[in-house]
């Protein structure tokens, strides 16, 4: 809640005797009815340990919490600890204290056993990102112990010394391990819920049972949820909404109709893409006077980027550099986000490194100079590539085959054969086929892409250090994949300049070229204020308040 501040600042003006008198103008006044009602294009899971992507999420953290939880802003902050983890000297211990007032909906006290029942369960659910516990000790074993209907082990490196308590142990430094602490999967659920039905707890409101300041009440699933504020909320006010109501509206032509016929407040909520219904609707009423100023747009932690295989192929190693250089220098970012993004409901040019805007460790507009659209440059590079011609003849460009990818595709051919008068051939793969070839090193020009799980830079750099083929591109140089290890046994400031000279060599080497940068699409009435959202999420519904319409 940020209520407050205005008075404060009132009373600091009037005490200086510089403020203007403040206006006449009558405040807008709150609706009687504070139900939201919302739109969304498919059913969701509300299980912590299966959520996957920022629907799920957007939704699910107005009920659930964990020992961390980012804010607006994307910075790691205690939401049932009492403050950030106390880590050992030698990073290998993480001491975690819970607040002894955090309870669930129910009235239950939140203890130590519910921290390390929720963290073991999602191990074994085996969700999409359980692997986020790996840098616990014994972790693997568990993994590997896995069959289905057997009872699983548990974490051996979680223990606690008494109830409000929890102890981690690491078998070597993970610096970004505490940021992933705020992620989904490592949220709290009530053991004594989950256990009375342990496959469709999520679905029943007696039975979802968490830490946020709302609670599911019905549930169809396909059709509809419905969310009421929790009564005696540990945290204090749950803000102005009294009902939230969430429903399943798959044809994005009946999801405008609704909008439009005034039965939503609000769709788009954790979409992105260009089939998102966010960017549908918003996109049929980005030109309309009327409902212009009802659309809105956020960035969103995903790139898009040139790839290269910089190991085989005509463009690998040294010489292939200025052919890398060349391919990059000659699109014009603006003029290919004219095509493909649509006035920036889905995305916009990216000028500032791998890492798009609004997440740790984004390089800032316009700092990355392989990003400028330099046809000079790009000219003399690609003669110093290839002074006989003979190499710019056989290269093709794969990518997945989508409509949006489609059209970025044909736009770079276009803009190679324009500026540089070099025919490169396109082929688009199937996603099977495709992410299969890629990380084989099939292809030597390729889409490259990646979507932010969690706001901290390993999540990015580990792609490339990690795999095998370096997500496509076979970059295997010691040295950055040194750095990274080195970043990733760090935490704080040292970590985060690691990081950055990491990411600065894969764009001096030219191993990635980032193209674009997604943003998402909203569509909100003007009478509901207070929705927002970051790189990642959309913010909780705590903020969020109907005026009188």
């Amino acid at each position: 809640m940020r209520a407050g501040w205005h008075a404060r600042a009132l009373a600091l003006c009037l005490l200086l005797g510089a403020c203007t008198p403040p206006s006449t103008t009558p405040k807008a006044e709150l609706a009687v009815n504070q139900t939201l009602l919302a739109a969304i294009p498919t059913e969701i899971s509300l299980d912590p340990a299966q959520i996957q992507h920022d629907l799920q999420y957007s939704v699910a953290q107005n009920l659930f919490g964990g020992l961390y939880r980012f804010d607006d802003e994307l910075q790691e902050v205690p939401d049932l600890a009492v403050a950030l983890p106390d880590i050992s000297a030698d990073g290998l211990v993480y001491t975690i204290k819970l607040r002894p007032e955090a309870h669930f909906w129910n009235g239950h006290q939140v203890t130590a056993q519910d921290v390390i029942y929720s963290w073991n369960r999602a191990i074994d659910v085996n969700g999409p990102y359980a692997s986020i516990f790996q840098p616990v000790a014994g972790f693997q074993d568990v993994e590997d112990s896995l069959i289905p209907g057997e009872q699983p082990l548990a974490l051996p490196g979680l223990t606690s010394p008494d109830s409000h308590t929890i102890v981690i142990r690491l078998p070597a430094p993970a610096g970004y391990f505490a940021a992933t602490l705020a992620f989904p999967v490592a949220w709290v659920v009530s053991q004594e819920a989950v256990e009375t039905n342990r496959r469709g707890w999520s679905n029943e409101p007696n039975l979802a049972v968490g830490t946020g300041p709302f609670r599911l009440t019905t549930r169809t699933l396909g059709r509809s949820t419905t969310l009421v504020p929790v009564e005696h909320w540990w945290k204090g006010p749950t803000g102005w909404l009294t009902k939230v109501q969430i429903e399943v509206v798959p044809d994005a032509n009946a999801e405008r109709k609704g909008y439009l016929d005034g039965h939503f407040d609000l769709i788009g909520l954790g979409g992105y893409g260009p089939f998102s219904d966010g960017m549908v609707v918003g996109n049929m009423l980005a030109g309309d006077p009327q409902h212009a100023r009802e659309v809105h747009t956020f960035a969103y932690g995903r790139t898009d980027w040139l790839g290269f295989d910089v190991k085989s192929g005509p463009l690998s190693g040294a010489l292939g550099l200025w052919g890398r250089r060349a391919l990059s220098l000659a699109v014009d970012r603006k003029l290919l986000a004219k095509t493909v993004c649509a006035r920036g409901l889905l995305c916009v040019p990216a000028t500032g490194g791998l890492i798009s805007r609004g997440l740790a460790g984004y390089l800032g507009d316009g700092s990355d100079p392989m990003s400028a659209f330099d046809l000079k440059t790009a000219k003399a590079d690609l003669q110093e590539w290839d002074p006989d011609g003979t190499k710019r003849q056989n290269l093709t460009y794969v990518y997945l085959a989508n409509s949006l990818f489609r059209q970025v595709a044909n736009n770079l051919r276009d803009q190679w054969k324009a500026h540089l008068d070099i025919n490169v051939r396109l082929q688009g793969y199937d996603t099977r086929t495709f992410v299969y070839e890629r990380l084989l090193g099939a292809y030597d020009l390729f889409r490259g892409s990646w979507a932010a799980d969690y706001n901290n830079q390993q999540d990015w750099y580990d792609i490339f250090a990690s795999q095998p083929n370096g997500i496509g591109s076979g970059y295997d140089d010691p040295s950055f994949i040194a750095l990274v290890a080195q970043a990733d046994a760090s935490s704080g400031m040292p970590a985060d300049a690691k990081y950055r000279l990491a990411g600065r060599m894969l764009l001096d080497q030219a191993v990635v070229a980032p193209l674009i940068y997604f943003t998402r699409t909203v569509v909100v009435k003007e009478y509901v204020q207070g929705f927002g959202a970051n790189a990642l999420y959309a913010y909780p519904l705590t903020d969020v308040k109907i005026l009188q319409h």
